[in-house]
C-alpha cells in the first residue's frame, strides 16, 4: 500500500507538471508555426528530430543504468557507491558526446546529404550540433534525481523550466527583430543551457556526486554492461517516434513535416499520463524486483492500466470532437492535419492503456527483448511508410506510426507475462 500511495501522489504531481510543460511546449510550437510559416518551421523540426536522436548514443544508456542501480544501492545503503557511479556516468557521457560531435562536425557535408538527402540542411544541422553536449548531460543529471525519487526537481527542470524558458526566449528574440531559422535554434540553446545549469547546481547541493576510484571499477563495469544494450533500445525507441517525421521529410516536403509534427504533438496527449507514471515507476520497479516483490509490481501495474483506460478515453473523445479547431490554432495551412492527428491519437490510446510494459522489461533485466521488438518495429515502420506515404501523404505516415505502436505493445505485454509473470489487465491468460 505504501508503494501505491507514493506512486499515486508522485504521479499526480508529475501529471500536473508534465501538463504545464506540454502546454508551454505546444504554445512555443504554435508561436513558431505562425511566426516562421510551415516551410521554415518544418525545416527546423526535420533537423531537430535527428539532433534529438544522437544524444541517445552519447549518453550510452547510462541514464537508464543509473535508474536501475541507484535505487538498489540505496536498499543496501551504498550511498558512496551511488555518488561514484554518478560522476563516472557524467564524465563518460560527456567524453563520448564530445567525440561523437567532433566526428559529425568533421564530416558535416557527408552527413547532411546522407541523412537529410540535401545539402541545404547543412547549416541548420551544424548550428544545432553543439546541443548534443548539453542534451546528453541534461538526461544524465536528470536521471540522478529520478533514480532517487526527487521528482519535484526532475519535473520542474525537464518540463516547466526547459519549456518555459524556450517559450520566453522565442518571444524575446522575436522582439529583438531576429528572423527565420535562427530564432528557435538560439532559443533552444538558451533553454537547454539554463536547464543544465539548474540540474548541476541542485546535484551539487544534494551531494549526489562523489569521486571516481579504481576500487569501484567493478561497479562501473556492471553499469556499463547493463547500459550498453540500452543504447540500441533507446535509439530505436526514439527512432520509432521520429522515423515518421524523417520519412515525411524524405518523401514529401518541409511544409508536410511542419503539419505532421503539429498534429503529432497534440496526438500524443493520450499517453501523457503514462509518461508521468513511468517517470515515478521506474526506480520503484527496480527496488521491488530487487526485493523479489513481483506481486506488488503486478498489482500496481493493473491499477495503472485501469486508470489509464478511463483517463485516455476522455482525452481521446475531446481530440476527435475538436480536431479541426485544434489544428487551425497553428494556422489555416495546418488545418489539413486534423485527420492525421486523430489517427496518431488512436495509436497513443493503445500505447497508454498497455501501461509501462516496456519499462518493466527494462527494469527487471529483460531489456534485450525491448531491443528485439524495437529492431523489428523500425524495419516495419520504414516499410509501411515507404508504401503508405507516397500513396496517402501524412495520413500514411500516421497509419504507419499507429500500426507500429500497436504491434510493439502487444509483443511487450506477451514477453512481460512470459518472463516476469505480470498479467496485463485485459488478459486473463496469454
Amino acid at each position: 500500500m505504501r508503494e501505491e500511495k507514493e506512486l499515486i501522489k508522485k504521479s499526480v504531481y508529475m501529471f500536473i507538471m508534465n501538463g504545464i510543460g506540454k502546454a508551454l511546449l505546444v504554445l512555443a510550437n504554435i508561436f513558431m508555426a505562425r511566426l516562421l510559416g510551415a516551410k521554415i518551421y518544418g525545416e527546423f523540426v526535420y533537423v531537430f528530430a535527428i539532433i534529438t536522436i544522437i544524444p541517445i548514443i552519447s549518453r550510452f544508456g547510462l541514464d537508464q543504468g543509473l535508474l536501475k542501480y541507484i535505487p538498489q544501492n540505496e536498499v543496501d545503503n551504498n550511498n558512496e557507491i551511488n555518488k561514484s557511479i554518478s560522476l563516472f556516468a557524467i564524465l563518460f557521457s560527456l567524453a563520448l558526446s564530445f567525440f561523437v560531435m567532433l566526428i559529425i562536425l568533421y564530416n558535416i557535408e557527408y552527413f547532411s546529404v546522407k541523412i537529410f538527402g540535401h545539402i541545404k540542411y547543412r547549416d541548420g544541422f551544424k548550428n544545432q550540433m553543439y546541443l548534443l553536449l548539453i542534451l546528453t548531460e541534461i538526461y544524465i543529471f536528470a536521471s540522478l534525481f529520478q533514480a532517487r525519487g526527487k521528482m519535484r526537481i526532475y519535473s520542474f527542470a525537464m518540463n516547466f523550466l526547459q519549456n518555459g524558458i524556450f517559450l520566453l526566449a522565442l518571444g524575446l528574440l522575436y522582439m529583438m527583430n531576429l528572423e527565420g531559422f535562427f530564432i528557435p535554434i538560439i532559443a533552444k540553446y538558451i533553454a537547454c543551457g539554463c536547464t543544465l545549469l539548474f540540474l548541476i547546481y541542485k546535484a551539487i547541493r544534494h551531494r549526489f556526486i562523489g569521486q571516481i576510484g579504481l576500487k569501484n571499477m567493478d561497479y562501473y563495469i556492471d553499469v556499463l554492461k547493463f547500459s550498453f544494450p540500452l543504447v540500441l533500445v533507446g535509439s530505436l525507441s526514439v527512432l520509432i517516434d521520429k522515423t515518421s517525421i524523417y520519412m515525411v521529410g524524405y518523401y514529401l516536403d518541409d511544409v508536410s513535416v511542419g503539419i505532421y509534427n503539429s498534429a503529432a504533438q497534440i496526438a500524443v496527449i493520450p499517453s501523457f499520463m503514462l509518461t508521468a507514471i513511468n517517470q515515478v515507476f521506474a526506480p520503484m520497479i527496480s527496488t521491488l524486483y530487487y526485493k523479489r516483490e513481483i506481486n506488488k509490481i503486478n498489482n500496481i501495474y493493473s491499477k495503472i492500466n485501469y486508470l489509464m483506460l478511463v483517463t485516455v478515453l476522455i482525452i481521446m473523445f475531446i481530440i476527435i470532437l475538436c480536431s479541426d479547431l485544434i489544428m487551425i490554432i497553428y494556422g489555416r495551412e495546418y488545418s489539413i492535419g486534423s485527420t492525421c492527428m486523430i489517427i496518431i491519437a488512436g495509436g497513443q490510446l493503445f500505447n497508454a492503456i498497455s501501461g509501462p510494459c516496456g519499462l518493466i522489461l527494462t527494469m527487471t533485466g529483460y531489456s534485450n527483448y525491448n531491443l528485439y521488438i524495437n529492431i523489428s518495429m523500425i524495419i516495419l515502420i520504414v516499410i509501411f511508410s515507404s508504401i503508405l506515404i507516397p500513396m496517402y501523404g501524412i495520413e500514411g505516415a500516421a497509419f504507419s506510426s499507429t500500426g507500429s505502436i500497436i504491434i510493439t505493445n502487444v509483443l511487450r505485454m506477451i514477453f512481460m507475462h512470459r518472463k516476469v509473470g505480470i498479467v496485463p489487465f485485459a488478459f486473463k491468460k496469454i
